[in-house]
């Protein structure tokens, strides 16, 4: 097991039997305000590690607890690149610089077990999550608004109470395979290239359907998270029924109390740039750019937010190309409303 000492802190992947002090540290920096229920499981934790459907680093302090913790994890088993985050350190050992050491040694985990790279979802109320990942060269891909509870409280930082924060999703390309095809609707193909050039990912950009592909049925699947959060349609294959499905969706989930609705569309179908439109003219619009997210390329992540109180003003980039992401989305947002 690969480690690394740092000022009297072991910085370290996590193993199973971590579980219970990681949540001890967890509960210790947010309380019980953690969007993420499965974060305060014991046995839950346990079993994501030892699934490696979270890759885990920690900070071990002097005194041998858990002071810090961040990870690579996977929303979906057959997702192929990983999101970073659950990124947080006890108030007890702040100004130490324990998030950049575990951004770090997450990155060389990353490469060590061969990703081709991961994304991360960056809170907006401050800048720092956003630097960190830069650093790491992270480049960012989109805006998802409300796509975090105003409840969700780290303590010793500035909170926004008033609205849902909104995060800037950045992916960190490891080793990128190459020139994909990726169909994407006429309308973002000037967007699209601004960030291919920015992240220096190569794709080819096609903007029309490609009309030979006849499948009669769509393979979707629907995430139904609990009442007040993002709920996900993942789209892997996008047949004929595809606009009438997503409608005959979107009138059950509506009932279900979501802020949110994500749309998972993989780039790499013939008939996505179609059905990019198609999501839009039901209120749908740009998210996040994921490269890698599917096996067969990349996924765009489209947005429809049920809850329209938008608090634009709390929104902090922490430089111009967020800042012109920003208002790209939230341009978007007023399209489609």
């Amino acid at each position: 097991m690969n480690s690394n000492s740092t000022d009297g802190f072991l910085i370290r992947p996590a193993e199973p039997s971590d579980a219970k002090a990681i949540i001890e540290a967890l509960t210790r920096c947010y309380g019980n305000s953690y969007p993420n229920p499965q974060m305060y499981q014991v046995d839950e934790v346990k079993n994501l590690i030892q699934s490696q459907l979270m890759h885990s680093v920690i900070a071990i302090s002097p005194q041998g607890s858990v002071a810090g913790h961040c990870a690579l994890s996977y929303e979906h088993p057959l997702d192929q690149v990983p999101e970073a985050g659950k990124l947080f350190v006890d108030p007890d050992y702040r100004g130490k610089h324990l998030s950049d050491m575990l951004a770090k040694e997450r990155k060389k985990h990353a490469q060590s077990i061969g990703l081709q790279g991961f994304w991360a979802a960056c809170v907006t109320n401050h800048p720092y999550s956003q630097l960190e990942i830069i650093a790491l060269g992270g480049i960012e891909t989109g805006l998802l608004i409300n796509g975090q509870p105003k409840s969700v409280h780290m303590d010793g930082l500035q909170n926004v109470d008033d609205a849902r924060h909104s995060l800037i999703p950045c992916y960190v390309n490891i080793q990128d395979k190459g020139n994909f095809l990726a169909y994407v609707s006429p309308h973002h193909i000037s967007f699209f290239e601004d960030l291919l050039r920015h992240t220096g990912i190569k794709r080819k950009l096609i903007s029309q359907a490609t009309l030979n592909k006849s499948v009669d049925l769509s393979n979707l699947s629907i995430h139904h998270s609990p009442e007040g959060k993002p709920s996900f349609i993942k789209v892997r294959e996008i047949g004929q029924d595809f606009l009438r499905r997503i409608e005959s969706l979107m009138d059950a989930l509506r009932s279900e109390n979501h802020p949110v609705i994500y749309i998972d569309i993989p780039l790499s179908d013939p008939l996505a740039s179609q059905s990019i439109s198609d999501v839009e003219s039901l209120g749908f619009f740009w998210g996040a750019w994921l490269p890698n997210y599917d096996q067969n390329g990349d996924v765009l992540r489209l947005q429809c937010l049920l809850d329209p109180s938008v608090s634009e003003r709390s929104i902090v980039c922490a430089r111009k190309e967020s800042e012109f992401i920003r208002d790209y989305v939230l341009s978007e947002w007023r399209r489609t409303r």
